[in-house]
């Protein structure tokens, strides 16, 4: 069953080791929109 909805996310912290491969598979989903990425600056920590 093929849903007519998108799925609209985004990306939190792009360093870890997986980040990399889920953004890929996200991109990869017809189902999926990603609308954004966000890597918080070191200095807010």
């Amino acid at each position: 069953m093929v849903s007519s909805s998108v799925l609209r996310t985004s990306q939190w912290a792009t360093t870890h080791l997986h980040a990399a491969g889920w953004l890929s598979v996200m991109l990869d989903d017809p189902e999926v929109e990603v609308a954004g990425v966000y890597q918080p600056g070191r200095k807010l920590f």
